[in-house]
């Protein structure tokens, strides 16, 4: 592609950028960002809720801005459970999440455990799993 900018997979076509919106050509679909009809910066492109599997525009200063048929698609995806499923999904991950945290700390905590206790009680564990793996 002459003149192109190419990023990964996707080229984009300076010439063919509107004042609205920049089309990003990959090997499947070309790909539209459209500027925020309030500010008129490109916005970015997500997954709604994740999950959805609807593109939608969004803006950081001014949120989410759905076309026509991108509203249909998350609102018979809303009426078929998508949105419970999905904060479901993301609790799990979540839990997931403070589990691994917490055995963490609990893994840290028993490291931190093993004292050498002289006159002053300090924690030298580190040192001491250092000398007795160099000394062995």
């Amino acid at each position: 592609m002459k003149d192109a900018v190419t990023v990964g997979e996707i080229a984009l076509k300076p010439e063919q950028a509107q004042p609205n919106k920049l089309v990003a050509h990959s090997n499947r679909n070309p790909v539209e960002y459209r500027k925020c009809p309030d500010c008129d910066q490109f916005m970015a492109r997500e997954n709604f809720a994740r999950r959805s599997g609807v593109i939608v525009d969004s803006c950081m200063q001014h949120g989410k801005w759905f076309d026509e048929e991108e509203l249909v698609r998350i609102l018979t995806w809303v009426q078929a459970g998508g949105m419970i499923k999905s904060a479901q999904a993301n609790l799990t991950a979540e839990q997931d999440k403070l589990r691994q945290a917490k055995r963490r700390l609990a893994n840290a905590k028993e490291q931190a455990s093993y004292t050498y206790t002289s006159g002053n009680d300090l924690r030298v564990d580190a040192a001491i799993t250092l000398f007795s793996t160099l000394f062995r």
